[in-house]
């Protein structure tokens, strides 16, 4: 939600996601500043990407908390699976290689804290 003269809030159900809303909307807000003062607001000069690398884009973000692997791969990339291999894994699930994802909101937030906690110290914040 934007505020006007006010700026933006976020509503999550959990305060990590809250703070990776807040810190995204915010820096898509910078760009967009920087982009409109780089054109001197002229909304024509400014290129806007075609479909396919918006669902490029899309796509990227949509994966954007799945781990890597140890070869550097996301973990999608790394097996493609034959049909043998498939047959072999739905009859032995419990052996089938898990999807790893990160919790990059909660990731986001501890970092936060404790660069404030660096800054401010601990005794300060915590009362």
């Amino acid at each position: 939600l934007m505020l006007e003269d006010h700026g933006p809030i976020v509503a999550c159900p959990t305060i990590e996601e809250a703070f990776a809303g807040m810190y995204f909307l915010t820096r898509a807000c910078k760009y967009q500043v920087k982009s409109l003062s780089a054109v001197g607001g002229d909304l024509n000069k400014i290129h806007i990407p075609d479909s396919n690398t918006m669902d490029e884009m899309v796509r990227r973000m949509e994966k954007f908390d799945e781990a890597p692997s140890a070869d550097g791969k996301s973990t999608t990339q790394n097996k493609i699976a034959s049909d043998a291999e498939v047959a072999e894994n739905v009859s032995n699930e419990e052996n089938a290689p898990k999807e790893v994802m990160h919790d990059t909101p909660g990731l986001m937030f501890a970092y936060a804290r404790r660069s404030a906690e660096k800054v401010f110290g601990r005794d300060l914040i915590y009362r």
